[in-house]
C-alpha cells in the first residue's frame, strides 16, 4: 500500500527568524535557549519559626486567605451566633476548631453572591493554621538516615565583598585569565567601574593599560619556562581581573563570578575608558551543535520538492556509448 506523499508548505518570510545574507540567500534559523550548568547551585530553602535551643524547627508555609466586607462577615456570625452555632459544638474537642469555624464561615462568605470578597491576604501560618509573624529562612545540609527528615541549618547570609586582588593572598596566584574566557560566561548582572577620585583614575588608567597587554608566564609541566639568557618567559595577551564568589549586595546569599575588563571609547573630545564588570553564575554549554559541510556533500533539500533520481539500466547506458 503506497504512502501519499505529504504536500510540503512555503514558509513565509514574514514569520520565523531569518538570517538574510548579502547574496540574497534566505537561511531560516531556530534559536534555542542555551542550557548552562549553575557553578553555584541554588541550596533547598525551607522557611520555619525562628529556632529555639533544644528543639525541633516548626516549618511554616505561605497561605492565601480571604479579606471579606466586614459589614457582612459580622452579619453572619451574628446570625449563627444567635442558634448556637459555635465552633465548639460544630467540632467538639477539635484544638483548632475556632480555625475551622472561621473557615467556615468564609467558605459561606465565598459562595454567597451576596457577600462579595474585599480583598486577598497572603501570610505565613504553621501547621494549626495560625498565623505567624516571625518567620526564619533555613537551608537544607542533608537527610538524617534513621529518620529521613531534611537536616535545617539557619540560611547564610553573605557580606559584600570588598577586596578584589590582582594575586590570590593565600597561593600567590594570579586572579587574571586570557579575556577571550569572558564572553563564554552567560551575563547575569552589569556593572561600570570608576574611580571616586583624581589619583584613582591615573591607577584604574594603568592597570586598564595593564590589562590590554597583561604578561602571562609561559609555564610547562607547572613550571615557567626561561629564555636562552636565563629570564622567564611571557606572552602578552589581552587579559580579564576574576574573582570567584562575588557578592554584589550586603546580606544576600548570592555569590558570583566577577569578570573584570577595560574599556577603551573614542569620544567627540578625546579618547575615554571605564571598567566594566561582568556577574555570572553559569558558562555556556552548547547542545544545537550542526555538522560542518563536508567537501562534495550537498544539501538535503525539502521532500515535497526533491526530484526522483531516474537511472538508466547497464544496457541502456552501454548503447549510449560511442567508441
Amino acid at each position: 500500500m503506497s504512502k501519499r506523499k505529504k504536500k510540503s508548505k512555503t514558509r513565509s518570510h514574514d514569520s520565523g527568524l531569518w538570517l538574510v545574507i548579502a547574496d540574497g540567500n534566505w537561511i531560516e534559523v531556530k534559536k534555542s535557549v542555551i542550557a548552562a550548568d549553575n557553578i553555584v547551585p541554588r541550596p533547598a530553602i525551607r522557611y520555619g519559626k525562628p529556632y529555639v535551643e533544644g528543639k525541633p524547627i516548626e516549618l511554616v508555609e505561605n497561605a492565601t486567605f480571604p479579606v471579606f466586607r466586614e459589614d457582612h462577615a459580622d452579619l453572619i456570625k451574628a446570625k449563627f451566633a444567635a442558634i448556637e452555632f459555635t465552633a465548639d459544638k460544630l467540632f467538639p474537642g477539635d484544638e483548632i476548631a475556632e480555625t475551622r469555624y472561621t473557615n467556615l464561615i468564609g467558605a459561606i462568605v465565598t459562595v454567597s453572591r451576596e457577600i462579595p470578597l474585599a480583598t486577598y491576604q497572603r501570610h505565613m501560618v504553621d501547621r494549626k493554621l495560625q498565623k505567624v509573624e516571625e518567620t526564619q529562612k533555613y537551608q537544607v545540609t542533608g537527610i538524617n538516615e534513621s529518620t529521613g527528615k531534611e537536616i535545617l541549618e539557619e540560611f547564610p547570609y553573605l557580606n559584600m565583598t570588598h577586596q578584589i586582588y590582582e594575586k590570590d593572598q593565600a597561593s600567590g596566584a594570579l586572579k587574571v585569565l586570557p579575556r577571550i574566557y569572558y564572553d563564554l560566561w552567560l551575563t547575569e548582572k552589569l556593572y561600570e567601574l570608576r574611580s571616586l577620585d583624581d589619583a584613582g583614575r591615573f591607577g584604574l588608567y594603568k592597570e586598564a593599560q595593564k590589562l590590554n597587554n597583561y604578561p602571562f608566564p609561559v609555564m610547562e609541566d607547572g613550571v615557567q619556562k626561561v629564555d636562552g639568557d636565563g629570564e622567564p618567559m611571557v606572552k602578552y595577551e589581552e587579559a580579564m581581573l576574576y574573582y570567584e564568589g562575588y557578592v554584589a549586595q550586603s546580606g544576600s546569599s548570592q555569590q558570583y563570578h566577577a569578570f573584570i575588563v577595560p574599556v577603551l571609547v573614542q569620544g567627540e573630545d578625546g579618547e575615554k575608558f571605564i571598567c566594566e564588570m561582568k556577574l555570572s553564575k553559569t558558562i555556556k554549554m552548547y547542545t544545537k551543535l550542526m555538522d560542518v559541510p563536508q567537501e562534495g556533500e550537498v544539501p538535503v533539500t525539502v521532500a515535497g520538492k526533491q526530484q526522483p533520481l531516474v537511472m538508466s539500466s547497464v544496457a541502456e547506458m552501454l548503447l549510449k556509448v560511442t567508441v
